[in-house]
């Protein structure tokens, strides 16, 4: 009898387990953590030296800018420059120069130039070379074209192999440009739901006429092969070379490793590369040779921070990405045929299949519940083991998410399952979810069983952080009960607040206090309600009779680890990651300009269009390379007094003015500044600074940034 039970339970749990991954993909709700796992495996099994060495890059980069502007030549180049970068790629030999870059309209008069010229130049330059591709960028609204879009093309593409995007309207270049260039291609960048660039589509459909992405373009250069498209594949061939694609007809892209010029592919600077194309003019030795590019796809684009040509892959977060890279990874995947295949749906269906019901009779059948997660434990790992081997391996892309996902759930369920009708199993279960998870946490699951994470997750939310200002020095002049006391008081009224605006409080550590919004369960409204449980608790300590009535906080919004953390037999629920470190160090950065809430420039983003706040510095955090805005919040804008205004508008100019190295004109700003507002601590901050780089002025690459790092 009671194995029958076990065996109708086991099966029952399977089913569930089952069922509800099933609903769940069809549905498409694993589809954004799958591409987090893709995502991961790409970051891990990396090799940036796989990466194409006919593919290089002049780059638009901040020198090159800053060299040519001190040659009185500002942005937006004259079209010179790039005929001569033409010419100059063209005596070199390269196979085909590619610009990243549009010219959606004729050239503009200059005091040493005209325009008309300059267009003439260098669409003369690209009739000689007979290698140059052009950008071409299709829009998805209804507003018109720059210019009609030359429909004669080289190829004849098989319409069903195009994406399923339809396009409207497009940026084209200047009808010159058209008829000079040897091939146009399509710049359009594609993101997932999540806004990363996995995929691009090869062909896109526009005016009746088929156009191939300008990577694709590259890759056809001076090929007239049989363009075919495999239906039942959902493959693309080109004289015998199968290029796979998805279902929406984009090709997935194999990355090689992160952007940048530490990457994966070889970095020129143009203004190095004008040079050098002078040089070699008058006969002398150039920097670069032009015979360095032969036989070389050459990518023209930018890097450079103020063009802001930067997109978001799986490698964003180690470096900031160029938008070229990705147009020179399709075109080495398309050389080197570094193809990414989707694996075989029925293999992953058959591991759900078998991983539900394996966990299901595991927990009824075996009488130790520890076994029973080692076998969790086992399974997962096998099953990512099998995965990451066949993406390094064979560059073939195997499910992670659902299959894991299905051997939690089942576990899960079959533990619910054994704990409401087994008296044993129950004590097990909640046994070992008490010395997992704390109470909150356990509330939560219970709640929504599919979140349930053996390990940490990473989500988006914003990180508090609240340190009593001036603590010890007032602690020492109390009694230590009093201090317990007077403490006890302080963390009674922040925590009131905190949990008013749906904060998850985190922990306390001597008089400090951290606190998340967005975590366990996400809010679009998180930063705003961050931000007003900050001021309200500066509010109530001011207006409150109480011995630690002054707190220095800090507010930082991003991603982060949250789970449970800890050893086997005691664990926190919480979030580690350098959200939670930003966070810590903004606090810490009132101390220095005497404020009270600091907040990122991420939280800033977010809740700009109702709290008034005022941007403080540039600065470099202790423990950050990078350079971190911040800005104080001071009220919201319904609740915000007129002064409060007028205090940050002048503030932003005398910021301005500092920035711009104009030390007497910002310290006189910040001086009258302070007559009208004495308090602002601040301004005397910067009045400070002005005259330190008055008597001892800046170097002249200095940028503005204040770095903490050394403090």
């Amino acid at each position: 009898m009671l194995t029958n039970r076990k065996l109708i339970y086991s099966l029952y749990s399977g089913i569930t387990a089952l069922i509800l991954i099933v609903v769940l993909l069809l549905f498409n709700l694993f589809e954004s953590l799958e591409l987090k796992t893709l995502d991961a495996r790409f970051r891990i099994f990396s090799k940036p030296e796989t990466a194409s060495k006919n593919i290089v890059f002049a780059v638009i980069d901040d020198k090159s800018i800053q060299s040519l502007e001190k040659q009185n030549m500002y942005w937006p180049w004259s079209r010179d420059v790039y005929a001569e970068l033409v010419g100059y790629f063209k005596r070199g030999g390269a196979k085909a120069v590619m610009f990243d870059i549009l010219f959606p309209s004729p050239d503009i008069d200059r005091v040493s130039s005209n325009g008309e010229d300059n267009d003439k130049n260098f669409a003369d330059s690209m009739k000689s070379a007979q290698n140059v591709l052009l950008g071409l960028q299709l829009k998805e609204d209804i507003a018109p074209s720059n210019y009609p879009m030359n429909n004669s093309v080289e190829f004849s593409f098989p319409h069903d192999a195009v994406s399923s995007k339809i396009f409207s309207s497009s940026i084209a270049p200047y009808p010159l440009f058209q008829s000079s260039a040897k091939n146009i291609g399509v710049v359009n960048y594609h993101s997932d739901d999540d806004g990363i660039c996995r995929r691009l589509p090869l062909l896109s459909y526009y005016n009746r006429t088929t156009f191939p992405h300008l990577g694709f373009t590259a890759f056809l250069f001076n090929k007239h092969p049989s363009i075919t498209f495999e239906k039942e594949k959902k493959t693309l061939k080109v004289e015998n070379q199968e290029i796979p694609l998805d279902n929406e007809g984009n090709f997935l892209i194999w990355w090689y490793g992160k952007g940048g010029i530490d990457g994966c592919f070889k970095y020129y600077s143009i203004q190095s590369l004008i040079h050098s194309a002078i040089q070699e003019k008058r006969s002398h030795q150039p920097i670069v040779p032009s015979d360095s590019f032969k036989d070389k796809y050459v990518i023209v684009g930018s890097n450079a921070s103020a063009l802001l040509d930067f997109r978001t892959t799986p490698f964003t977060q180690e470096e900031p990405y160029p938008g070229m890279e990705i147009y020179a990874t399709m075109l080495s995947n398309l050389l080197q045929k570094d193809f990414l295949r989707i694996g075989n749906k029925t293999i992953s269906i058959l591991a759900i299949f078998a991983f539900c019901f394996l966990v299901a009779f595991a927990m009824f059948y075996v009488h130790r519940v520890i076994y029973t997660i080692s076998l969790v434990i086992i399974l997962s790992i096998a099953w990512v083991g099998i995965s990451c081997y066949f993406f390094s391996s064979e560059k073939i892309w195997i499910e992670l998410a659902a299959p894991l996902c299905s051997i939690l759930c089942s576990f899960a369920i079959s533990a619910t399952w054994s704990y409401s009708t087994e008296g044993k199993a129950r004590k097990q279960l909640r046994s070992m979810f008490h010395r997992y998870v704390d109470a909150t946490v356990v509330e939560q699951l219970e709640a929504h069983p599919e979140k349930l994470e053996l390990g940490g997750v990473e989500t988006e939310a914003v990180v508090f952080f609240s340190d009593i200002e001036q603590f010890t020095i007032v602690s020492e002049q109390l009694q230590p009960k009093d201090v317990v006391k007077h403490l006890n008081e302080y963390f009674s009224l922040s925590v009131d607040v905190l949990l008013k605006h749906n904060a998850f409080l985190d922990k306390y550590y001597g008089d400090a206090v951290m606190a998340m919004f967005g975590v366990p369960i996400q809010n679009n409204n998180d930063a705003h309600y961050a931000c007003l449980a900050s001021l309200e608790i500066i509010q109530s300590l001011k207006s409150q009779p109480m011995v630690f009535n002054r707190a220095r906080i800090g507010l930082h919004s991003g991603k982060m680890l949250v789970g449970n953390i800890g050893s086997v037999k005691r664990t926190e629920y919480t979030a580690i990651g350098d959200t939670v470190n930003v966070a810590s160090r903004l606090e810490s950065v009132n101390k220095i300009y005497g404020t009270s809430i600091i907040i990122s420039e991420q939280v800033y983003s977010k809740v700009h269009n109702d709290m008034i706040c005022r941007e403080l510095d540039i600065v470099t955090l202790k423990g950050k390379g990078t350079a971190t805005r911040i800005f104080e919040l001071l009220c919201t804008k319904k609740l915000c007094p007129q002064e409060t205004t007028t205090l940050v508008q002048q503030f932003g100019l005398a910021l301005q003015q500092y920035r711009n190295k104009s030390f007497v004109e910002a310290k006189n700003s910040f001086s009258q500044l302070l007559k009208q507002f004495p308090d602002d601590n601040p301004a005397k901050v910067f009045i400070n600074r002005c005259n330190n780089f008055i008597s001892s002025p800046p170097p002249q690459e200095w940028n503005g940034v204040y770095d903490l790092e050394s403090k």
